[in-house]
């Protein structure tokens, strides 16, 4: 940005000592002018050679620094492309292998809960600490519960009981308006 304005201010300069009108006096003075205006192209031509010499090093400084910048960011890039396909290929083939899966359900005898929900709004149920919603006329069936003492909730209806899931049943909690 400061070579632009060097350079016109330089323009201006060199436009006005070209167009000074020449004074018709002595040939000393008309000598004397021409070495002045000489002295100042010259100067001109230093400051343009100095401006031209920082414009061509910021230009090589572009290419050598920034440009091999991207150049390496390019080639990291490609790498770790490279790198994250590897890798879900790798997933790809382990996925083909046989997995197996254990889940400890209930060790002994089971019952079911059922939830159900005649009221106009959606209920939420706790039953043993984990919450179940139920829509507005709906039903939910938790199979597979242990036989036992258990405890539920219906949040902002019924405060917290305890009760106890007699194995193959189901145990039935309603919630209705009253």
């Amino acid at each position: 940005m400061t070579t632009k304005w060097r350079l016109i201010g330089l323009s201006a300069v060199l436009a006005t000592v070209l167009s000074r009108s020449p004074a018709f006096a002595e040939d000393t003075d008309k000598s004397k002018d021409l070495a002045d205006i000489q002295k100042q192209l010259e100067r001109i031509q230093i400051s343009l050679d100095r401006d031209l010499k920082e414009l061509r090093e910021d230009v090589e400084f572009t290419k050598r620094v920034r440009v091999s910048g991207l150049e390496n960011d390019v080639r990291a890039l490609k790498q770790e492309m490279l790198r994250m396909a590897d890798e879900i290929e790798r997933l790809r083939t382990s996925s083909t292998s046989s997995r197996t899966s254990y889940y400890a359900g209930p060790s002994g005898p089971t019952g079911a809960i059922r939830l159900r929900n005649t009221y106009l709004t959606p209920v939420t149920f706790l039953i043993n600490d984990r919450l179940y919603e139920v829509p507005s006329g709906g039903e939910l069936t938790l199979n597979n519960q242990p036989a036992g003492e258990f405890t539920y909730e219906v949040i902002g209806v019924q405060p917290r009981l305890r009760r106890t899931l007699v194995a193959n049943r189901t145990f039935y909690i309603d919630v209705f308006p009253r």
